[in-house]
Formats: C-alpha cells, structure tokens, sequence
C-alpha cells in the first residue's frame, strides 16, 4: 500500500487525487473511496491518504512508499509518525522491499534543515525541483510576480529552493521607527480602501490609502463579539466608510464561506450593502507563507526600502488588540529549545485576524493585476 499525506483533505484531492484519478482512469470515480480516503489503483494497490493533523487515522499498518506533502507546512510530528508506518515489505519472490518515504515542499523551516541536512545527511536522497526551473509549467508571468512582489531573501527560498533562514518573529523587518509615519486623517484625494477579515469573535478591518506608491495603513476596526451588520455599521459610519469611495476590498481568500453567526455567508452581506468585495484567485499566493512573504516584502522590498506605512496616530489609540500590538506579537510555533516548527504562524485569536486582513490585502494588491478576481 501507499500512503499520501498533506495539509487537508480537501488540498490533497483537489491537487492530487482528482488529476490522479483524470489521468489513471479517464476521470471515472468508482476507484476513488472518499468517505475512507482511498483510491485502488489499477495494479490493485491501495493508495491511502489522510491530513496532517490525521495521520494516525490512516487504515493501513504499514507502507512500502508514503510521500508527505508541503512538509513545511507541518510538523516533525506528522513526519515521524508516516515515517514509523512506512515499513520494510517483501516482495512476492521474497525480496525485500526497501521502504521509501517522498518529502515534498519548500525548505523554509528549520526542522527540515534539522532532519535532512543536519542529523541525516548523508542517509537520505536530495531532489532540488528549484520553481524557476519549472518556468514552462508555471509561465515567466508567475515567476517574475514572485520576484517583484517577495524580499530577495524569500525569492531565493521560493525560487532556488535555497534553506529558509529560522526565526521565531514572523515580521522581524518592522521597525516602529521606520513604519510608523504622521498621517493623522484621511485624505480624500488619494485612492481608499479596506481588507477585511471577519472573525468569528474578533473580525478585524484595515483602512488604506495609496500615496506616492507606498500603502498607508490610517484607520482600523477591532471590535470584539460583534455581529457582521454591526460591523457593517461602524464601517459606514465612517467618512470615508461608502461603498462609492472604497471600490475594491480584499477579504478572506476562501470565499464564501459561512462564518457569521447568523449562519449567512458574511461577504455576501457586505456585497449586498455595495461594497466590492474581492479575492485573490491563484492557490499559490493564496498560501499563507506566500501571503507571509509578500507583507514583509512590504516592509523591506528586494532594494531595500519599505513600501509599506502605519499611521502613528492610529497607533497610539491601540489598548488590547490592533495593528502594531498585533505585528509585533505574531510568532511562530516553536518547541521547547526554541526551533522554529512551521512556516505556518501561530493561531492566536486576538492577533490573527488583524495579520490576516493585513496579508489579504497583501496578496491582493500585488502588481500582477491579472491574479484578481471579484465577486
């Protein structure tokens, strides 16, 4: 049997499992036992596959061939439990079998540097598949995106598969000195909009102008507990809170999905009162440490300056939760020698909504325009 294991379910049949079944039997889904999470394969193998956070529940005992999928987006946990299950085999003449386990993704996060390049060099087989050597697959478009839009140390990791650099601070590149600009009101000749995660207890909505090509970051809503019409409200009780001035509104990249409490899709609410509201399309910028990428790229591009600004004004009225608390508290999971985990931020409630709705816009506003869609 085989084994595939990846971020989610849904990830893993709508990249692999899907194609797979397309190319393997013409489309036809009789093989494929979604409720158990298999597909036999025409030499009647089993491939299992399961998610990360999953990987015990996989029915198998043991495999000959398991792959682990964007490992860098997971933990060693994930990886040493699929590599105890990939066992030697025999063969039907008796031969052995040796085991073989696939790690595929970006070398961005320390444990891997740990597990392949530190404690098991030497023991395993390296491929570098760099991104730009895959430029006929991918197009020169969507290489030159990810030059012009990361920091050149990030490029070098998505682009040369070069090892990540570790670090606990997800945005170690802001400065309180060099971000922070006097800009106390909005300014009604400049383009306006906002990026909007909703949040299920603590929704957060960032109010941007474009001066002089940089982003400026003036206003913010973080309310706590509040209902998407209440949210609503607050928006349009600003001045510049009209769907007439705040023409193109990123929000969260997964659609329309029902987040609100009154089980009514929240962007749906926002659309109906005018707002445009939009998201980014393309799956690989939609991933979070793309998205990650890309905001410190803001902070300090490839040459050197920062694009990116916040209103000392605003940040001065922040007491629990708003931008710059947020920014400078955002880590990502470590253990207990202090080793970065995954590239994957930490979930923390009060924290994250605010940095998603900053990545939202992030990725939204890229200089590949054709990467857009809009509800």
């Amino acid at each position: 049997d085989f084994a595939l294991v990846g971020q989610t379910l849904s990830s893993i049949e709508d990249v692999i499992i899907q194609p797979l079944i397309k190319i393997l039997y013409n489309g036809k889904e009789d093989v494929w036992h979604k409720t158990k999470h298999k597909v036999i394969l025409p030499n009647n193998n089993i491939l299992h596959y399961q998610s990360y956070i999953n990987v015990d529940r996989i029915e198998a005992k043991g495999f000959a061939v398991s792959v682990l999928e964007e490992a860098s987006h997971t933990t060693p946990r994930a990886f040493d439990r699929l590599l105890s299950r990939t066992r030697q085999k025999f063969s039907r003449d008796n031969k052995i079998v040796e085991p073989q386990m696939l790690v595929l993704g970006h070398p961005n996060v320390q444990w891997l540097k740990d597990k392949f390049e530190v404690a098991n060099k030497g023991k395993c087989f390296l491929v570098m598949g760099k991104t730009k050597d895959n430029i006929d697959s991918l197009g020169i478009d969507y290489i030159n995106t990810i030059r012009a839009n990361l920091s050149l140390d990030d490029a070098e990791v998505y682009l040369e598969g070069k090892w990540g650099k570790p670090r606990n601070v997800v945005y170690p590149e802001w400065s309180r000195e060099i971000h922070l600009i006097d800009f106390p009101r909005w300014k009604r000749d400049y383009e306006t909009w906002m990026s909007v995660d909703f949040g299920f207890n603590y929704p957060a909505v960032l109010f941007f102008q474009k001066v002089d090509d940089n982003e400026i970051l003036f206003d913010q809503l973080v309310p706590t507990g509040v209902s998407d019409d209440s949210l609503l409200q607050m928006i349009m009780s600003k001045p510049y809170g009209s769907p007439n001035i705040l023409l193109r509104n990123p929000c969260d990249p997964a659609g329309d999905s029902v987040q609100s409490t009154s089980g009514e899709a929240s962007i749906k609410k926002f659309r109906a009162m005018g707002f445009n509201m939009i998201s980014q399309k393309t799956p690989a910028f939609r991933r979070i440490p793309f998205g990650v990428s890309a905001c410190r790229a803001s902070l300090k591009s490839a040459d050197g300056k920062a694009k990116f600004f916040v209103s000392r004004q605003m940040a001065e009225k922040e007491k629990e939760r708003g931008f710059v608390l947020s920014v400078e508290r955002y880590k990502f999971e470590t253990n207990k020698n202090g080793d970065v985990l995954s590239d994957l931020p930490m979930k923390e409630e009060k924290h994250s909504d605010t940095m998603d709705a900053w990545r939202y816009n992030r990725i939204n506003n890229m200089i590949d325009y054709q990467a857009y869609r809009s509800y």
